[in-house]
């Protein structure tokens, strides 16, 4: 069964990611990759790109919608909640789709041990880093989704 990212996700990734239409460096590096929007990065941002909202929303559903193509397509059929795709979608929009399906989160997914895997999405934080509470927040919300 193939499965859709539901609004559920969408609103983590808004509320964690922020709207900003005016372009901005990676807060690690204070340079490359820059963002714009609900998290958009690639070759087509750069420092002075300026969107609109329409915009902003319109790559938030094309970027998500690969992380979701990916992650339908390693799971082979396995269960899967929507609250589980929803936040493994979240999971997989912001550190990568690669870096989720290598996990041992996604790993735990598929075998079926879901407790394992929700205790998981804790460690997929920045110690140390300015962005390390908003990450803590965003993992709970993810953990809670998988959850449900």
């Amino acid at each position: 069964m193939i499965l859709a990212p539901s609004q559920r996700c969408f609103d983590i990734i808004m509320a964690s990611e922020g709207d900003k239409l005016r372009a901005y460096a990676d807060p690690k590096t204070k340079a490359e990759p820059w963002t714009i929007g609900y998290g958009h990065t690639g070759k087509d941002v750069h420092s002075s790109l300026v969107w609109t909202q329409a915009q902003a929303v319109a790559a938030l559903h094309s970027d998500v919608s690969h992380v979701a193509f990916s992650i339908n397509h390693a799971l082979g059929g396995k269960p899967t909640t929507q609250g589980q795709f929803d936040a493994l979608c979240s999971l997989g929009f912001n550190v990568g789709a690669g870096k989720l399906l290598g996990s041992t989160l996604w790993r735990m997914h598929v075998a079926g041990n879901h407790d394992g895997a929700a205790a998981q999405f804790a460690l997929w934080d920045d110690k140390g880093t300015a962005v390390q509470h908003g990450l803590d927040i965003r993992r709970a919300k993810e953990r809670a989704l998988y959850l449900l």
